[in-house]
């Protein structure tokens, strides 16, 4: 029997036009283009306003560091707010103010994914129709936050009480079951 791989033409399709997008980004033209616009002192992400170079923080303060022990930084590219200029490396690669936003590589990846940073505390991440992520709404929302968290609360003990209530009819079923052994 002969080994048969069979592959997605879509796939395919899709991976090629990756590897030719990403020499795109080797290039000097693509690279100038960035030094220009996103390195410059002074700009910063129109999502979450980190700068350039700047340190990432934990949730608590302290300073994120990678595997090897170096100091993480944000890094500003350009982001192409239209499909449009994906056409063409001439398209991809010339400056177009109404279609071209500065951003950091994290939001960057949050936008391409559907995402964007919530606009009232810009640390979480919200999914792009939403208007601000849950503990902005909480906030703004007293009321109906608390009433949420009682029914969740609520919730959870119906859940815990039916799994109490499961478990004793096992172990009743059990006892039923159990023979006893002389020695």
């Amino acid at each position: 029997m002969v080994n048969m791989v069979t592959t997605n033409p879509q796939r395919i399709r899709v991976d090629n036009r990756r590897k030719e997008q990403s020499k795109w980004r080797q290039r000097k033209l693509w690279k100038n283009l960035v030094k220009e616009h996103a390195h410059i002192p002074g700009v910063v992400c129109e999502h979450c306003g980190h700068k350039h170079n700047e340190p990432k923080l934990d949730k608590k303060g302290n300073v994120r560091h990678n595997k090897n022990g170096s100091i993480k930084q944000y890094y500003l590219t350009i982001n192409h707010l239209n499909r449009a200029l994906y056409e063409t490396e001439e398209l991809y690669c010339t400056w177009n103010e109404i279609e071209m936003e500065i951003c950091c590589t994290t939001c960057n990846w949050i936008f391409e994914s559907g995402q964007k940073p919530c606009p009232v505390c810009k640390r979480t991440y919200i999914h792009w129709r939403d208007f601000t992520c849950q503990a902005c709404w909480d906030i703004s929302h007293p009321i109906e936050a608390k009433n949420r968290l009682e029914r969740a609360s609520q919730k959870a003990l119906d859940s815990k009480a039916l799994l109490k209530s499961l478990r004793d009819k096992e172990k009743e079923k059990n006892k039923q079951w159990k023979i006893d052994h002389k020695k």
